[in-house]
C-alpha cells in the first residue's frame, strides 16, 4: 500500500469511527427518520431472523417509537475493528453491543448483539449499505 492509499485509509477509518458514533447518538435520541438516514436506501439488513430493506425498516422502527417503544439506554464500543478496502470506498466494522429497549406493548428488556457493517461511499458519502445483526442474549430489565 501506498504512502497516500494508508493516509487516505487513515482517514476512512476517522470518517466512520464518527458516523459509527453518531448513528448511536441517534439511535438513543429515538428519531427513527435521523437514524434511517444512516442507511443507503438500497441497503440490505439482515436483523436476527429477517431479512429487511429500509422500507421494512421504517415500517416497524416509525410505528414502535410513535407507542414510546425503542431504546432506553446503550452501550456502545467505539469502532476499533475496521477494515478498508483497497479502493478505500467500503469499509467493514463488527462489534458487541448492549441496550434496554421497550417494545411495543411497553415491557423493558436488555439485549445484547453483535453487529457487522458495511459502509459504502458514494459520491463521498458514507453509508450502511449492508447489516447483520444477531442476538447473543435478552432478559427482561429490571
Amino acid at each position: 500500500m501506498s504512502e497516500s492509499s494508508h493516509r487516505s485509509h487513515g482517514a476512512v477509518i476517522t470518517d466512520i469511527r464518527d458516523l459509527h458514533r453518531k448513528r448511536g447518538e441517534v439511535w438513543l435520541e429515538r428519531q427513527p427518520e435521523r437514524y434511517l438516514d444512516f442507511y443507503w436506501d438500497d441497503a440490505v439488513l439482515f436483523i436476527f431472523d429477517h431479512r429487511m430493506t429500509i422500507a421494512d425498516m421504517r415500517g416497524w422502527l416509525v410505528p414502535l417509537i410513535a407507542v414510546g417503544g425503542g431504546p432506553l439506554t446503550l452501550e456502545l464500543p467505539e469502532a476499533d475493528d475496521i477494515i478498508v478496502s483497497e479502493s478505500g470506498d467500503a469499509a467493514t466494522t463488527n462489534f458487541r453491543w448492549k441496550t434496554r429497549s421497550r417494545n411495543a406493548e411497553g415491557i423493558v428488556f436488555d439485549r445484547i448483539n453483535f453487529e457487522t457493517d458495511i459502509w459504502y461511499r458514494r459520491n463521498g458519502v458514507w453509508k450502511v449499505i449492508c447489516l447483520h445483526l444477531t442476538n447473543l442474549a435478552s432478559d427482561r430489565g429490571g
